[in-house]
């Protein structure tokens, strides 16, 4: 088995209460895993499938590019994260990322879906070991 090395810092100064968190773990993963990839999603969620339906614990890395197909500046359009199903879990805007520990208690997907246009993400999943 392989190991995932992750950390978190969240800092805040000025306007507002200060906030310095620091948080770090190593993950133990398995296969199946996907390293970093990239993907044009559209406006049509089951299109553009990151994580396929399998049981199992996965851990998601998304990022919103800030780029359409072409690869071009595209800072308007948003980048929707759905299970299988079309339930919206999260929603992010260009250059904002999102890692999350993902299992719904059955073999469900994950999609990507523009919310208008295309947009790139780059993404990828390794599964709990």
């Amino acid at each position: 088995m392989a190991t995932l090395n992750v950390k978190l810092n969240l800092a805040s100064r000025g306007g507002g209460t200060p906030l310095n968190i620091n948080v770090s773990d190593i993950l133990t993963v398995t296969n199946p895993a996907v390293g970093a990839s990239r993907v044009s999603a559209t406006t049509t969620g089951n299109a553009t499938i990151i994580a396929p339906s399998v049981d199992a614990e996965r851990f998601i890395y998304i990022r919103h590019l800030g780029l359409d197909s072409s690869g071009a500046k595209n800072t308007t359009d948003k980048l929707k994260v759905e299970t299988g199903d079309g339930v919206h879990i999260a929603e992010l805007r260009a250059g904002e990322f999102m890692f999350l520990p993902y299992y719904d208690g059955n073999a469900s997907l994950l999609q990507l879906e523009a919310s208008a246009n295309t947009v790139q993400a780059e993404y990828a999943y390794f599964t709990r070991g």
